[in-house]
């Protein structure tokens, strides 16, 4: 009988705790962590078009050719349409027979206006004749009266017979008309060429001969090198024409402006293309932009280049990582939020504009944070969540504050210290005061 009183204490005695105590829950306890934790900022982000480029016509006409479909992808200089050309090839035509009449009247106008140069040297050339031809008769007439004023005295003195003092009376008439004859067509040939008619120009008479004759042959060329020029300028306005409908035949064929894929089309065959109608819409797949709003509470954070990173619902599991690449100056008066960019190169082309991530923006700060698994926490609103703190052998259900967050792990702002210790899992089962069993 001994014997088998001692042997049922032994087996009570040796019998595991949670078959003495089977209504106590094993439960794995842990203690938060005090980590460097990097400063971010998060909130939800659309994907946009880093660079765009909005294709028209610079030029109204009919579409006789659309070579390209959205999806497709166009280089640099690559025809995207065709507008028809016929009319501007006619144009063409008409303004060639212009440019080939207006080089004929330019021809024309200066041969003429070189032989107008050629006649007013001629008439200069002939003046200094005059000249000449004057000063000759005077001469004749200076020696004829002195003969005559020499022989009127020797016939007054019985020298000479009255017929041969008639005689030298005649021949000083004659000299004299002669004279005159000559003086009066140098008057004549020296209208236009006088030093009154450069006067008369308003150009002042200058001393030097060659000057002075260059300008005498200027002012009786005018109107003959006017005659030159007006064709001269008919002749670069018609080449000017042509040039201007070489540019027009040139825009009839529309070019990709930057290499990119084709994002949108406005342009089907025998369609009128205006300069304000967008035909196509090209854009950068290799480089997108993460938009996202910032509190402006959140500004200090925003700073050029800072480090981001983002993931997207199509991609579970990824991580992408940016950098800030644009920072609204301005912020939105409604929502007080500042639009910030994040620029990503997307050489797999994986994004598409349009859709939604979940982007981070980190400060470059880091501070001393305490963490807990994300795990623990029974979440209740934003940045608050309830955790099981151990109290002896009781859990108790307190409200914690709770920051970023660092992949698994939550930052706790308040309610929790870093020498209590929490249940780490298992809170759906957990019940504020109940008794538990640490997990070994």
């Amino acid at each position: 009988m001994k014997y088998l009183i001692f042997y049922i204490l032994l087996l009570f005695c040796c019998r595991p705790k949670d078959r003495m105590h089977p209504e106590l829950q094993r439960v794995k306890i842990i203690q938060p962590e005090e980590k460097m934790l990097a400063e971010y900022i998060e909130g939800p982000g659309t994907v946009s078009w880093f660079e765009k480029a909005a294709v028209s016509s610079k030029i109204s006409g009919r579409l006789g050719a659309v070579y390209k479909r959205p999806g497709e992808r166009a280089e640099t200089g690559e025809i995207l349409a065709e507008i028809e050309k016929l009319p501007l090839e006619i144009e063409k035509r008409r303004i060639g027979a212009e440019i080939m009449q207006a080089e004929a009247a330019l021809e024309l106008s200066a041969a003429r206006y070189k032989n107008a140069c050629r006649q007013a040297e001629v008439a200069l050339l002939a003046l200094e004749k005059a000249k000449s031809v004057i000063r000759e008769k005077e001469l004749v007439f200076a020696n004829i009266s002195r003969i005559l004023s020499n022989n009127t005295e020797l016939f007054s003195a019985g020298g000479i017979t009255r017929e041969k003092l008639e005689n030298l009376r005649t021949e000083y008439e004659t000299s004299l008309i002669s004279l005159e004859q000559a003086r009066a067509d140098y008057r004549m040939q020296s209208k236009g060429y006088s030093d009154e008619d450069l006067a008369a120009e308003n150009i002042p008479v200058p001393q030097n001969q060659a000057e002075k004759h260059r300008l005498l042959v200027m002012i009786n060329t005018c109107m003959e090198k006017a005659e030159c020029e007006a064709a001269e300028a008919n002749l670069k306005k018609s080449r000017m024409l042509h040039e201007a409908n070489a540019l027009l035949l040139d825009e009839c064929t529309i070019r990709a402006p930057r290499p990119g894929i084709i994002a949108m089309r406005n342009a089907e065959n025998g369609e009128e293309a205006r300069p304000e109608q967008t035909l196509f819409v090209i854009i950068d797949q290799t480089r997108v932009h993460i938009s996202l709003p910032v509190n402006e509470n959140k500004i200090s954070f925003l700073r050029r280049g800072a480090m981001a990173e983002f993931e997207s619902s199509a991609y579970p599991g990824k991580k992408f990582s940016g950098r800030v690449d644009l920072i609204n100056p301005v912020a939105d008066a409604d929502s007080r939020s500042i639009e910030c960019k994040v620029l990503y190169y997307d050489r797999a082309q994986l994004f598409r504009p349009g859709m939604y991530v979940s982007c981070r923006i980190y400060s470059g700060k880091k501070n001393k944070s305490l963490l807990i698994p994300a795990g623990c926490l029974i979440q209740k609103n934003t940045g608050q969540g309830d955790v099981f703190v151990v109290n002896g052998n009781t859990l108790v259900r307190r409200t914690v504050e709770t920051g970023m967050r660092d992949h698994d792990y939550l930052e706790i702002t308040g309610g929790l210290s870093s020498r209590e210790e929490i249940a780490a899992e298992k809170t759906e089962l957990l019940s504020d005061g109940m008794s538990f069993l640490r997990e070994l």
